[in-house]
C-alpha cells in the first residue's frame, strides 16, 4: 500500500540514479578517452619501428654526432 511519502522516495531513488548515470558516464567516457590516447600513442611507437627509415637516419645521426 502506498503511503504519503513514497512518492518523494520513489523521486529521490529516480534523482540519485539518473545522479548515479551521469557520474558514471563520465568517469567511464575519460577513461575511454585515456585509453584511446594511450593505443594512439603506442601505434605511433609501432610505426616508427617498423619505418625502416626512421629508424636508419636517426641512430646513424646520432652516432655521427658524438
Amino acid at each position: 500500500l502506498p503511503t504519503s511519502g513514497s512518492g518523494n522516495s520513489e523521486l529521490g531513488t529516480k534523482a540519485l540514479a539518473e545522479l548515479v548515470r551521469k557520474v558514471v558516464e563520465e568517469v567511464l567516457g575519460t577513461k575511454v578517452k585515456e585509453i584511446k590516447e594511450t593505443l594512439q600513442m603506442g601505434c605511433l611507437e609501432c610505426k616508427k619501428r617498423k619505418d625502416p627509415s626512421s629508424l636508419k637516419t636517426e641512430p646513424r645521426s646520432v652516432k655521427h654526432m658524438f
